[in-house]
């Protein structure tokens, strides 16, 4: 069963996420071993404007269509600076469908894998893994965060997932596709306290 790891990129006006993902594919070929190949999931326009650093980083580029919609937050690098940017991170729902491999292990770019501990998920008995829970390095966030609201649904992080092709993970992405695309609604629902588009919210 082929076992591939796959990055989340695209470039913002303010933010090269790009060479951030290069950068974290160097982490992954320095601490992981047990996987086949690293692939970039990206745009047209992120791919076009790093390719030669991509190409010598990954083993497979993902392109995925330009998203209309546009996301914004808030990014703070320190406590007394921060900047609003656009976000995209649109395209997390499609990457059950454009895997090419069998396992396949999802990471956003700005997560740097520094141990081996990540190589235990392929061939697990779970058709789908992702974390309950996090570890904020600054100390600035809770670590407690267990509900998408006090009152409703667990809350599930979006950063590190695991899933095999299967009929779960087939219906669990046509479903994680109906949200993104009702998201509004099931916010509502669920009483999600940030206006932007989630993915931890989705899963």
């Amino acid at each position: 069963m082929s076992k591939g790891i796959i990055i989340l990129a695209n470039n913002t006006p303010e933010f090269d996420y790009s060479s951030i993902a290069c950068i974290c594919s160097d982490f992954i070929r320095a601490n992981l071993s047990k996987f086949d190949e690293i692939a970039i999931m990206t745009d047209t326009a992120t791919y076009k404007s790093n390719k030669l650093y991509i190409d010598s980083k990954f083993d497979k580029v993902i392109i995925t269509p330009t998203s209309k919609s546009i996301n914004v937050r808030i990014f703070k690098d320190t406590t007394s600076r921060s900047v609003k940017s656009e976000w995209k991170n649109l395209s997390r729902s499609t990457v059950y469908e454009l895997s090419p491999y069998d396992e396949t292990l999802v990471i956003d770019c700005d997560y740097f894998v520094m141990s081996d501990t990540l190589d235990q998920v392929w061939g697990s008995k779970s058709d789908f893994m992702i974390n309950s829970s996090f570890v904020d390095l600054s100390g600035r966030m809770d670590e407690r965060v267990m509900y998408v609201d006090e009152f409703t649904i667990p809350m599930y992080w979006a950063t590190v997932f695991y899933f095999r092709k299967s009929d779960y993970c087939d219906n669990l992405f046509t479903l994680i596709t109906h949200i993104k695309n009702h998201y509004q609604y099931y916010c509502f629902l669920y009483n999600c306290q940030s206006g932007m588009f989630r993915n931890d919210y989705v899963f």
